[in-house]
């Protein structure tokens, strides 16, 4: 025989939410430690074998100023033993962003590289009432096909030096 006592309704009431709920943390819990624990692409990639290793460079400047519908950047990275690269471009806004042009050169290894520039995606934020930010994953190719993949998280530009 049930209880049709009105306590006892709302408990069981109460508790079916508190199910639903634990049920619906849990798998946000789970959600989020899978986005967490992805892992994080090096800020610079080396071609090796067909395969992206990690390169050991760090971010030393990241410059650039916008003009209406075209985004100049300049970005410099420094890695072991004095190597540089030094990377260039121009983004386009209209309306989504993309390169539309660059080149790159390397510094300071067994000989000095340089290549083209180009993007399959480019992430451009603001640029109206402030500084505007700039990232996106970038190739770095050489003579003979891609080199380097630089992976930038969106970066506030830095007006350019004068």
């Amino acid at each position: 025989m049930r209880d049709t006592k009105p306590g006892h309704r709302q408990q069981r009431g109460r508790l079916a939410r508190q199910a639903r709920y634990q049920r619906h943390a849990s798998g946000l819990v789970l959600a989020l430690l899978i986005f967490a624990c992805a892992a994080e692409r090096a800020l610079v990639e080396r071609l090796e074998n067909e395969t992206w290793r990690p390169e050991p460079f760090h971010l030393v400047s990241f410059s650039g100023q916008r003009d209406g519908t075209h985004v100049a950047f300049a970005i410099e990275l420094k890695g072991k033993e004095n190597r540089r690269l030094l990377v260039r471009g121009t983004v386009i806004i209209d309306p989504q962003a993309h390169l539309l042009e660059g080149h790159w050169v390397e510094q300071g290894g067994s000989a000095p590289r340089s290549g083209i520039l180009s993007s399959a995606a480019v992430d451009f934020l603001g640029g109206q009432g402030g500084r505007p930010s700039l990232g996106g994953q970038f190739t770095l190719s050489g003579e003979n096909g891609p080199l380097y993949r630089l992976n930038l998280t969106s970066h506030v530009l830095e007006p350019p030096a004068e």
